[in-house]
């Protein structure tokens, strides 16, 4: 996986690390295309091991997510700038898909799991304000949020099984307590939120709202 830590336009060299070899190498950062599903910057990597192009990834905007490390849990993601209601915080068609689920990755359906720089790091709320749109395959913001605040998601909207279940520290009315993914939540508390539709399909629950 390419992450890329810088957003420029043009064609303009950038440093990165590609996780296949673990060595630093060089890339430039293009796009967006409209063909090849790269609607925002994105980097071609050449991997400094074979010299080639090794890996093309999007670019998470720094513009956009910014990655702090004092939450309850530890590190989180606040908008850098505020955002619309239904906006788009970021494209994920052209992340990078894993070979299988982690604690990072995000379930598309279909056996596609995806692990994105800074997304990854997006805290679970049962009271959220952002969640993953898998048929546009996009992070998008459910209502306005202002910058500074932190963007949060149900993970079982997108996971069925959790790989590590967790206690909910987000202290909100609705907390469910323990988030085991959606094969473990009630669905009368699904039905609350924004499902993908491989959870609405795997649970077998009508009257979902699905994005």
């Amino acid at each position: 996986m390419v992450y890329a830590s810088a957003i420029h336009s043009g064609h303009v060299p950038l440093r990165f690390g590609v996780g296949a070899c673990g060595r630093e190498g060089m890339g430039r950062v293009k796009g967006p295309t409209r063909g090849g599903r790269f609607t925002g910057p994105w980097v071609e990597a050449i991997c400094p091991a074979r010299n080639r192009v090794c890996e093309r990834a999007l670019i998470v905007s720094t513009d956009v997510l910014r990655v702090v490390h004092d939450r309850r849990a530890g590190a989180g993601v606040v908008a850098a700038r505020a955002l619309a209601q239904g906006e788009t915080v970021c494209d994920l068609g052209a992340c990078t898909v894993m070979g299988e689920a982690s604690v990072h990755t995000i379930d598309m359906g279909g056996g596609r799991h995806i692990d994105v720089p800074r997304v990854r790091y997006l805290n679970h709320s049962c009271a959220p304000n952002a969640y993953v749109d898998t048929r546009r395959t996009r992070l998008a913001a459910l209502c306005a949020i202002g910058a500074g605040e932190e963007l949060t998601l149900f993970y079982p909207a997108t996971e069925w099984e959790m790989m590590g279940p967790f206690a909910c520290l987000c202290g909100t009315d609705t907390c469910i307590g323990t988030v085991s993914g959606a094969r473990h939540t009630p669905a009368e508390i699904l039905r609350r939120h924004v499902l993908s539709d491989h959870i609405v399909a795997l649970s077998g629950i009508s009257g979902a709202m699905t994005g």
